[in-house]
């Protein structure tokens, strides 16, 4: 037997809690009657438990919605009245599927629907299909009030390439902050895509809007020879604007770490990057051609061997490793200072020299010992090698 709050429950946890069922109803993807089976009891039951035959009867007579109740006609050989006992609960539309449900639950359908509505009214849309699939991102839960107000706002004014060579936070809105908007790039998104505004072709709100992507990673620059130097010797610029600014100087010393950047003496003719790690995307820029020289200077470890592959992968410039050799390796005063790589990469298809493949063999021969820093190393033997290939 299904007393009428467990139907209830059962049929609110299918059509409403489950946004995709409910979204589908919306759609009229999911077909009428909802019928369900009330599993009104035997003649042992009764016998076992009259008072839940009574409660069983009770509750579906008293329930104020009788049109969702077919009753049937039943003989119980026990003797109990089998006239009008309730026998399926059926939904036959939308709107009983709302008048069946408990009010704090229909009163979430109504602001999900109050809010397409509004979304509707915004775009002039007189379809409102495309929207229901955003149901899933217009609950209170998800959107306070005040915020899905200002999204109300925010969405008229956004226009196509309307944040050319502006970072978002620049756009210029009325009656919002950019914050709001950078807090829901991925929801404005969504929606925009759902009544065709941005196309399959637009990756993201920022392609759309086309603005500067705001900066993740820095690189370090140092200019090591002063007559270089026009304002500043050090800064920090961000990886993405290195593709499309050319440094000063023949020589180019590209460093992995930030602490061997800084340890660097002046050298001439020379700028030094440093303390871009694996983000050496920007090594695509045509600047780099006209450099005399490009060395490279990393880790002695797998990761360092990665990503000088990497590099030379990206770069159509010719790229020279330095104190990433056998020879670094094995030095005396190195061997004590070599420890254990804590997580080890793979290189597909390595841009790597012999040299500096028997130098990554040895490594991995030692896993033990695989990992050399690059700020461990001697100072003197660094000034050495760095002058000796800049001399050549």
């Amino acid at each position: 037997m299904l007393l009428i709050n467990e139907v209830i429950e059962r049929i609110t946890k299918t059509e409403i809690s489950n946004l995709n069922n409910l979204i589908k109803r919306l759609l009229g993807q999911r077909e009428y009657p909802i019928k369900v089976a009330l599993k009104p009891p035997t003649n042992q039951e009764i016998l076992k438990d009259v008072n839940a035959f009574g409660k069983f009867i009770h509750c579906y007579n008293a329930y104020p919605h009788q049109e969702l109740i077919e009753y049937s006609q039943k003989v119980y050989a026990c003797g109990a009245d089998g006239s009008q006992i309730p026998n399926y609960f059926v939904v036959n539309s939308f709107d009983e599927l709302l008048l069946c449900i408990k009010n704090d639950d229909r009163k979430k359908v109504s602001l999900l629907l109050d809010r397409v509505d509004s979304l509707a009214t915004c775009f002039k849309l007189e379809d409102k299909s495309s929207l229901y699939p955003l149901i899933k991102y217009l609950s209170l839960d998800d959107l306070s009030a005040e915020d899905f107000k200002l999204l109300l706002v925010t969405l008229p004014q956004l226009k196509r390439d309307m944040g050319k060579n502006l970072y978002i936070r620049a756009l210029p809105l009325e009656g919002v902050d950019t914050k709001f908007l950078e807090r829901n790039l991925k929801l404005i998104f969504t929606i925009l895509k759902a009544v065709g505004i941005c196309t399959e072709e637009d990756n993201d709100l920022e392609a759309f809007l086309n603005v500067r992507k705001k900066p993740k990673n820095f690189a370090h620059v140092r200019i090591l020879d002063e007559r270089l130097v026009k304002d500043f010797d050090y800064f920090q610029v961000s990886t993405s604007d290195l593709e499309h600014i050319a440094l000063p100087g023949d020589n180019l010393l590209v460093v992995e770490n930030v602490q061997s950047g800084l340890m660097l003496p002046k050298l001439l003719n020379t700028t030094v990057i440093f303390g871009c790690g694996n983000d050496v995307a920007w090594s695509k820029a045509k600047w780099l051609l006209s450099k005399k020289k490009i060395i490279y200077w990393g880790d002695l470890d797998s990761w360092g061997f990665f990503i000088l592959s990497n590099f030379r992968k990206n770069t159509q410039a010719k790229v020279t490793s330095v104190m990433m050799d056998l020879q670094t390796l094995e030095y005396e005063n190195h061997l004590a200072k070599r420890v254990t790589e804590k997580e080890s990469t793979s290189i597909e298809d390595p841009a790597l020299t012999e040299d500096e493949k028997a130098c990554l063999e040895a490594l991995s021969k030692q896993p033990n010992l695989n990992r050399l820093e690059q700020e461990k190393l001697d100072q003197d033997y660094i000034v050495k090698h760095l002058k000796a290939v800049l001399d050549e």
